[in-house]
């Protein structure tokens, strides 16, 4: 299967291969708020200050003060890359998980020989160790209480019981050149782990695991009921995955570890020790939480005792935005499985589909779409609101619609609410009810009502229409058409809504073009005086692209890049490098390719061919790394579209008629051009283009 995953490499791997998932930098970043504010424009989204947006994951190849060290931020910060990378639909993501929580599939410990994660080793008895000089901690914002470990799924066991393990995300806060914070919320199940062992005076050792199978941490943010004392998450993974999770004995304590993971920080939770989680900046915060403001930095933490670190080599540092849309899959997924679980079983039929929505991280606003399927189905509704909050504690929201509500548009539910909902009559308000303590709006302070910190009142909206007066609130009928063959091709990307097989399709008749030019290409005529960058995105990835500067020559088509005159001719995907072709002459005495100040060297020599006829050229092959190609497309100064008609049989297949003409129309743009009409600054395709194999 195209989307066999078991790390995080691999999952990247994954990504690389699909347009807009994934993109890297070489620019040096400051990992000390800069690298989050970056991607706060990049991909961020969620409930970050605006502006913000959904976008790629962005790997940072150049961090400032680590020499050799990379970032990783925005892995799961879109439902579309969590779908990928689970191999479903992303409306089908709550199914998908709620079946692997069910049929968990345990972990294997394998030896050190096979576990990627122990390649280098650190132990912190050295007199020259300094985790703070060792790793990266990023931090969100200036107002942080230190450098954070976002994504450092914490492993431990019952200290009177090894078998029971558990895996956790925890806030860890890097405090001195051995030492770490760790922020435990009430009732975690490693939180019942650390008092049984402080209780005891002893020590509890534990593994923070980072850089991970994107299902490991998925799975890992499940929560009691659903996965009650004793379940080890790691269990969901194996299922998702169908392979189990290979953990591996630790190097300086007595507990496992992921044993495909980047990094691994090894240590003991000390008994009796607490600290302030930012004695060193004193900025009365901790770092930027999923709703959206920053926590109040805690008095009083436990503290990790670190005893070693392990890594892989050229270790990737797996970090998030608090905030960002990241926090919604890894929260949302796991609450919209368990509620989708729960309510299946006690209404079977009824639930079509849950969201738990990105204003509420994952965790305070749940959208339930339902399907009223006859009278006594009326009031099932509220049942299965009832059913959500029982399941999710830390739920506060629940919004119900009917089934022809789409719950992933929020403009979709805002019009159900408005046109399917009477507030004296509709809302449901249940006080008094334990909700998340980082809701600032949960305090008494807020409201007389509300007794305690963390107690909120939970409130239900039924935008569902009555069964009795469904007939009145039909949506408007539209015809169902195919728009794209000759109205708006531009609009739409391979694979939506329409067929695969064609960006742009229409039949032909060949007579016509003794007449008149066919209509699609006084569209195209039409598109090159209104092309906007997002439509040269989609034809730059789509169709046939020729990018160059000077004499050079760059193209690009459906996704592949290609170079000419004595640079390069054809490129094709080997592993994560490139194949190229060179023509022209000799390699040798050429100008050497030089980006960014550096000369671009391959990784194998060439390899002459003569050729025969007229075309008497030296043709080479040599690797060179994928890393480059888009600061070569960085470089054009002019792009030239070619687009062509496409015969089109009407089900999806093109026709291959030798005896019918194609039309061609070229389409010329200059990037001064775009940037004046447009102010920006370059068209985005340019920085994102993959490659794939295509004919030259």
């Amino acid at each position: 299967m195209e989307n066999q995953v078991n790390d995080l490499r691999s999952a990247i791997a994954l990504l690389q291969r699909h347009e807009g998932q994934y993109i890297e930098t070489d620019h040096p970043v400051d990992p000390n708020a800069e690298l989050a504010g970056v991607y706060r424009h990049i991909g961020a989204g969620g409930t970050v200050k605006r502006p913000t947006r959904t976008g790629p994951a962005m790997m940072f190849n150049s961090v400032k003060g680590y020499p050799g060290s990379r970032i990783l931020v925005g892995m799961h910060a879109s439902r579309e890359r969590a779908a990928l990378m689970l191999g479903c639909e992303p409306s089908e993501l709550a199914k998908h998980v709620g079946h692997a929580v069910k049929k968990p599939v345990a972990p294997v410990v394998v030896p050190a020989s096979q576990a990627p994660c122990q390649e280098q080793v650190f132990y912190a008895d050295d007199p020259d160790f300094d985790l703070r000089k060792l790793l990266p901690a990023p931090t969100n914002t200036p107002i942080d209480a230190g450098p954070f470990f976002c994504l450092g799924l914490v492993l431990a066991s019952d200290p009177e019981d090894s078998s029971l393990t558990d895996v956790t995300i925890h806030r860890l806060c890097v405090q001195e050149r051995d030492e770490l914070s760790m922020f435990l919320a009430a009732g975690r199940h490693i939180e019942v782990f650390r008092k049984k062992a402080e209780d005891a005076g002893k020590p509890l050792p534990v593994t923070i695991n980072m850089g991970l199978d994107p299902a490991i941490y998925i799975g890992a943010c499940f929560e009691a009921p659903t996965t009650p004392f004793g379940y080890n998450e790691l269990g969901v993974a194996g299922a998702l995955r169908q392979q189990p999770v290979e953990l591996v004995q630790g190097v300086a304590v007595k507990e496992k570890a992921i044993a495909r993971a980047e990094i691994i920080i090894e240590g003991e939770l000390l008994p009796g020790v607490r600290v302030r989680e930012d004695q060193h900046t004193n900025t009365g915060h901790a770092m930027p939480e999923f709703p959206g403001y920053c926590g109040e930095a805690n008095p009083s933490l436990p503290v990790i005792k670190v005893k070693a670190v392990t890594m892989r080599n050229h270790a990737i540092l797996q970090t998030l935005v608090g905030p960002g849309e990241e926090h919604t899959t890894l929260a949302g997924l796991p609450t919209e499985a368990s509620i989708r679980n729960a309510v299946e079983e006690a209404i079977p039929g009824f639930l079509q589909n849950v969201y738990a929505h990105t204003a509420g991280g994952g965790k305070f606003l749940g959208i339930l779409q339902v399907k009223k399927r006859q009278p006594s189905d009326e009031g099932r509704q509220g049942q299965a609101a009832l059913i959500a909050l029982a399941t999710y504690s830390e739920l506060k929201n629940i919004i119900l619609v009917d089934e022809d509500v789409d719950i992933f548009d929020s403009d979709d539910i805002l019009w159900a609410m408005t046109t399917r909902m009477q507030g004296d009559v509709s809302i449901t308000n249940i006080p008094g009810i334990r909700g998340h303590q980082l809701d600032p709006s949960q305090s008494p302070d807020y409201s007389t009502s509300i007794r305690g910190n963390g107690i909120s009142c939970k409130t239900i909206f039924d935008c569902t229409v009555p069964w009795a007066l469904k007939d009145r609130f039909e949506r408007a009928p539209f015809m169902e058409v195919d728009p794209r063959p000759s109205y708006a091709y531009f609009l739409f990307k391979r694979g939506d809504i329409f067929t695969r097989h064609a960006f742009y399709s229409e039949t032909i008749d060949a007579q016509q073009y003794e007449h008149q030019p066919p209509a699609a290409l006084q569209q195209r005529r039409h598109f090159a005086e209104t092309v906007s960058p997002g439509d040269l995105k989609t034809l730059l990835r789509e169709r046939v692209t020729r990018v160059g500067k000077n004499k050079a020559d760059v193209i690009a088509a459906d996704g592949e890049l290609y170079a000419k005159d004595a640079r390069i001719i054809l490129m094709k995907r080997v592993a994560d490098d490139i194949r190229c072709h060179f023509t022209n002459g000799e390699i040798e005495g050429e100008t050497p390719l030089v980006i960014d100040g550096k000369r671009a060297q391959p990784v194998s020599q060439p390899v002459g061919q003569r050729r025969q006829g007229r075309d008497r050229r030296r043709k080479f092959s040599m690797l060179w790394p994928l890393h480059l190609l888009p600061q070569l497309c960085k470089r054009a100064m002019f792009i030239r579209i070619d687009t062509e008609d496409t015969i089109h049989s009407g089900q999806g297949e093109h026709v291959h008629d030798p005896g019918v003409q194609r039309a061609q129309r070229h389409v010329a743009f200059s990037v001064h051009q775009l940037k004046q009409r447009h102010q920006h600054p370059q068209p985005a395709a340019v920085d994102e283009i993959h490659f794939a194999k295509v004919d030259d």
